[in-house]
């Protein structure tokens, strides 16, 4: 199923437009004749209303926290008295139509917020907790600081070389995860506790400026200054 789509973080630009967009149930209030949904995509959320006269409002309230489905509606300010400081809390989508993509179960922690669970339940369920727009803009920021690096890196003539995950073992700090070698019993692999021979190797061949945005690996409790991959 095709469907062209605006990404809520655009909506400011498409004011007295209909658009539709498509997300998660990020929030759920039945007023009995009036209905709110917060929908939710990676760029953002929106708050959606319909109204019961509406075609499709019976359908709205059979949703779920979590449901995945594409809602075409107006992009409409909202009230100056109703307006929020979050993003895109001046506007709101009079709903029209919507396009079912797949009805959630309950969600583990039932109908209370995903922030809100305990850390257990959070990482059991990560790619639920995920959704959740302050994990989620970790991860974006995480993504836009590496390329930032990898820009200024690669405008100042340094080259970017991935070094094998795959070595043998080598006598460093901690100890080294090993993996089996299948066609050579009694054999192992070490995953890298860091580049450093790697890059020491490139430095001999000539490539004097070398980075890479590295995984390091050491088998070792977790710890406050310590984790097995970073």
């Amino acid at each position: 199923m095709t469907i062209n789509r605006h990404f809520i973080n655009t909506l400011d630009s498409q004011l007295d437009t209909t658009v539709t967009v498509a997300g998660f149930v990020n929030g759920l209030r039945d007023h009995g004749k009036v209905l709110f949904i917060v929908l939710a995509d990676h760029s953002g959320q929106v708050q959606v209303v319909a109204t019961a006269k509406q075609e499709g409002f019976d359908q709205l309230r059979t949703l779920t926290l979590g449901s995945a489905l594409a809602i075409s509606g107006q992009v409409v300010k909202r009230p100056v008295h109703l307006t929020t400081v979050e993003p895109n809390g001046h506007l709101e989508l009079q709903f029209s139509a919507i396009a079912s993509l797949n009805q959630a179960k309950e969600l583990p922690w039932g109908n209370q917020l995903s922030e809100s669970v305990n850390e257990e339940m959070g990482l059991t369920y990560r790619y639920l907790t995920i959704r959740h727009t302050d994990l989620m803009s970790k991860l974006q920021w995480r993504s836009k600081i590496n390329n930032f690096l990898r820009q200024y890196a690669i405008k100042d003539g340094f080259t970017e070389i991935e070094t094998p995950y795959i070595t043998k073992g080598t006598p460093e700090g901690a100890r080294e995860y090993l993996i089996p070698s299948r066609l050579q019993p009694e054999h192992f692999y070490a995953l890298p506790q860091s580049p450093q021979q790697f890059k020491q190797l490139l430095m001999v061949a000539g490539i004097d400026r070398y980075f890479q945005i590295a995984r390091c690996f050491r088998d070792e409790d977790s710890r406050g200054d310590r984790q097995p991959e970073f």
